[in-house]
């Protein structure tokens, strides 16, 4: 990726983009990678993206399944934002990419490389909405109506509130005009950001599992979170929708 195309991601100065939510898009893959070069070690875990090869492949797969809702996070117009309440850094990572990646894809996903192409492009998503710095999913179980949740935000734009706003607004629509009853996320309890974002964002923390995760020879519990259709809302702000993806009833 050009330098000039990573210094898209970044911002540059106090004056913050707007962020706002629109549908994963094939061209996003550049600000993919950049994202997970900006926190490589906490990143891992999302999934492997080490080259855009690998990130076209990434996104290739989140378009290429019907039961998946990625929405990028992306900024546009230079305006003033204040600093979030929320650091918004972490991800849930028992709901993460990564999760899904190892999980729930057929074979092609060991097939890296097949049909990626090669042109590093720009860092923005070709719309004119501007770079994306996150990333909010759902993957979706149609028999009982119910969405495992997942994001994760680039190390430029932590911070700022902007993680929150985003899954509160991707929850919202999941919840109501997307057809979806109950929406389920787990992070790790040395995460507890993540936990900030989902409880601003309506959900409710059930229980926790211990010893999910074996972390460099560590054992790391792991809490669990829901939001029904007829939970409140949560507190934080939210971002505008542009485009979202087909409803389960439609």
């Amino acid at each position: 990726m050009s330098r000039d195309a990573r210094a898209e991601v970044a911002p540059q100065t106090p004056e913050q983009r707007r962020p706002v939510l629109r549908k994963l898009m094939r061209t996003d893959a550049p600000a993919v990678l950049a994202a997970f070069e900006s926190d490589s070690a906490n990143m891992a875990r999302q999934g492997e993206v080490t080259d855009l090869a690998s990130a076209h492949h990434y996104v290739d797969i989140l378009l290429d399944r019907e039961d998946q809702w990625p929405f990028a996070v992306v900024l546009e117009k230079t305006v003033a934002l204040g600093q979030g309440s929320e650091d918004g850094a972490g991800s849930s990572e028992s709901g993460s990419s990564h999760r899904f990646v190892q999980s729930n894809l057929p074979d092609r996903a060991n097939a890296r490389g097949t049909g990626i192409g090669t042109d590093s492009g720009t860092a923005t998503g070709g719309d004119g909405a501007g770079a994306l710095v996150g990333l909010v999913g759902v993957s979706i179980d149609r028999n009982n109506l119910n969405g495992w949740f997942w994001y994760w935000m680039s190390a430029h734009g932590r911070g700022r509130g902007w993680m929150s706003a985003a899954v509160a607004t991707v929850a919202d629509w999941a919840l109501s005009e997307g057809g979806l009853y109950r929406l389920e996320l787990g992070h790790r309890v040395n995460n507890p950001a993540s936990g900030a974002v989902a409880r601003a964002a309506g959900f409710v923390k059930e229980g926790t599992e211990r010893g999910k995760f074996l972390i460099d020879g560590q054992r790391i519990d792991v809490d669990t979170y829901s939001r029904l259709a007829t939970d409140p809302q949560g507190s934080a702000a939210r971002l505008e929708l542009r485009s979202v993806w087909r409803p389960i009833d439609a």
